[in-house]
């Protein structure tokens, strides 16, 4: 399991780098608006994504619609998640909003990571804990 974990986060670092970059060519070079900059960059960044945690990190060879649409929600429960974790640290808490960013962001992360591995990209005919990691 150790692998695979090394495996996502490598995906979830490159597929953000290439979310920042694109994001920061169209807004910096296209003179696109922010807006949609960041709506164009994310959803590049959200199918190369997918496409790598199917491929290498999880090695999944199942269904590809049914697991896409099961990222997709995933992916909608961890942005909730770091949303409200946000929203209650910093406006109802009033913590500093770097600290809770950070938390929210490792809180989704793992939870992703568990909900990827044990749902969206499960194993079929066999447990995680055996797969072939």
């Amino acid at each position: 399991m150790a692998k695979q974990l090394m495996r996502y986060l490598c995906v979830g670092a490159g597929s953000n780098a290439v979310v920042l970059c694109l994001y920061y060519m169209a807004t910096l070079v296209w003179n696109l608006y922010p807006g949609t900059a960041l709506t164009i960059a994310s959803g590049i960044g959200f199918f190369i994504s997918y496409t790598l945690q199917r491929a290498w990190a999880f090695r999944f060879s199942g269904n590809k619609f049914s697991s896409l649409l099961r990222y997709s929600f995933g992916y909608f429960l961890s942005y909730t998640a770091q949303w409200l974790i946000l929203f209650v640290g910093v406006d109802k808490l009033l913590l500093p909003h770097q600290w809770v960013f950070l938390f929210g962001l490792a809180t989704a992360t793992l939870g992703f990571f568990a909900l990827q591995r044990y749902w969206v990209f499960k194993a079929v005919g066999r447990s995680p804990s055996n797969a072939h990691i």
